[in-house]
Formats: C-alpha cells, structure tokens, sequence
C-alpha cells in the first residue's frame, strides 16, 4: 500500500494497533514539525550524511505518536510511510504526509498556526 493509499482508506487503521497509552496529548502541529523534521534530514542523506536516515525515522515515529490518539488512521499512514523507507529504501513525501495531518484536523491546525502567525 503506497502512502497516499493508506492515507485514504480505512485499511490504514490496521496497520498501527495503538493498543498501547501515549501521555502526551494529540499535537498536530508537533506532528508536522517531526515530519519537516524527517524531510530535511531525507534530504541530508543524499548528502555524505547516510546516518541520518535513523534520525529521520526517530522523527517519523516521534509523529506517529503526536496524532495516535487522536487520529489513528493518519498515525498508521505515517507508520506505513516510516516502514516502507526503513525495510525499502522508499522514501516517504513528508510534504504530502503534512498536508494530510492537517487535513486531518483542519479546525485545530487553522488556530494553531494562526496563533503562530503562520499562513498556509
């Protein structure tokens, strides 16, 4: 299932369990920020930095948990996206996996980032 798949269908749910608690409270734009996060270190990795690639896939799984509770299918859509590049070498479109958490909760994300002064 490639990532805008998984983003789009139900089946996504399946593949992240969430049986297990967070403590945190669902943050969307703390999501995103581990996601830009994973971008730019994908980017670096193509640069004599191979080593990021682990660091990157810390950022993914950091995202993963910052929507898990409140969105579980966007959780395992970034799961699929984290797996696919750590077993696969494919390389996950952060950019398309931020739209779609904010997307996911658009009335939230809109307040936040106004709060930020921050424009889409």
């Amino acid at each position: 299932m490639d990532q805008k798949t998984a983003m789009q269908t139900n089946e996504s749910t399946t593949q992240c369990s969430g049986q297990y608690d967070t403590t945190r409270d669902p943050c969307v734009l703390c999501c995103c920020k581990h996601l830009a996060q994973a971008h730019v270190l994908i980017k670096e990795t193509h640069k004599d930095y191979p080593h990021h690639k682990w660091i990157a896939m810390g950022h993914m799984a950091e995202a993963e948990d910052e929507v898990l509770n409140a969105h579980k299918a966007m959780a395992s859509a970034i799961r699929v996206a984290r797996l696919q590049y750590q077993n696969d070498d494919i390389e996950p479109d952060c950019c398309l996996l931020i739209d779609a958490v904010i997307q996911a909760d658009e009335e939230l994300a809109a307040k936040m980032l106004e709060e930020m002064n921050i424009k889409r």
